[in-house]
């Protein structure tokens, strides 16, 4: 996983968020850098430190939309048999594809239905055909009898997941909406493949599920949590795990292992009268306010 700083990635979500609102709302050729700036609440400045023109933002824009996907598409179920065809690997991966497209529904859609210089559906529909081809055997055209063992292999490293903890000296910060700190894992094959620690630079919860959203995570692990911050979370369709403390490492690997413990109704009541059995809110001078400030 790339260094990144979270202040840089809230601006460029800004960024790709106005391209789309001006793309909703005018042709291409209309819209202006003025129109873009003020659509991300950031200056000419700003703009320029990223892309060189309008032109570029769409460029990489477009890039990173269709790599987004590309990442995404597994079709390994083009080698199934009749006898194989109901593995749960088979099903995990394309139900993964289908969620990413479920994520990001009104971005794709936008980009199908508007006029651009690139045709994305059609460049969407080439990536799902060239993976096909890429996941057949050399010289057959067709499905292929493959054993459990081959299976397995086929699917190693499908399983791509990126997992959040809420993060403070190696342990789980345990109040989302105050965390200093994210601690990122990607995980492969229930394996923590890299992981990285984020400052989060004081940001409040909302903008912590956005932050958590442009980073593409999937799944948060934290310990109490309030209604406000549940809510941004569920809009931005990230997995939560409440009610957990401990060592972060540790529980990201339970996770992905499938093994981790929790509490999906754990939170931090507001008037701070009542803390769910096992909740260590305390332990880190909560008061009563995790996740709705």
């Amino acid at each position: 996983m790339q260094s990144t700083d979270l202040r840089v990635v809230k601006t460029l979500k800004q960024i790709d968020q106005a391209l789309l609102t001006c793309l909703a709302e005018a042709p291409f050729e209309k819209i202006t850098v003025e129109q873009l700036c003020s659509a991300a609440l950031i200056n000419r400045s700003t703009f320029y430190k990223y892309y060189t023109s309008k032109y570029d933002l769409m460029e990489q824009y477009l890039q990173r939309a269709l790599d987004g996907f590309r990442r995404q598409v597994d079709v390994a179920f083009v080698n199934a048999t009749p006898e194989t065809i109901h593995n749960l690997l088979y099903q995990k991966n394309f139900e993964n594809t289908l969620k990413f497209l479920h994520r990001h529904k009104a971005e794709y859609t936008l980009l199908w239905s508007i006029p651009l210089e690139e045709n994305v559906f059609g460049r969407m529909v080439d990536l799902v055909h060239d993976a096909i081809l890429e996941t057949l055997p050399a010289g057959r055209e067709g499905p292929v009898s493959r054993t459990e063992e081959s299976l397995q292999e086929t699917a190693k490293g499908a399983f791509i997941m990126r997992i959040a903890v809420t993060y403070e000296n190696g342990r789980i910060f345990q109040h989302f909406g105050h965390t200093a700190q994210f601690k990122i894992y990607d995980v492969q094959d229930g394996k923590i493949v890299s992981s990285q620690v984020l400052d989060t630079n004081g940001s409040g919860h909302g903008a912590l599920a956005g932050l958590l959203a442009a980073l593409q995570v999937e799944a948060l692990i934290c310990g109490g949590i309030g209604g406000g911050a549940r809510m941004a979370l569920a809009q931005a369709n990230i997995r939560l795990y409440g009610g957990v403390s401990g060592d972060a490492d540790a529980a990201a690997q339970a996770l992905a292992e499938g093994r981790l413990t929790f509490d999906p109704d754990a939170h931090c009541d507001h008037h701070g009268h009542h803390h769910e059995e096992g909740h260590a809110c305390g332990e880190q001078g909560c008061g009563g306010h995790c996740g709705e400030h």
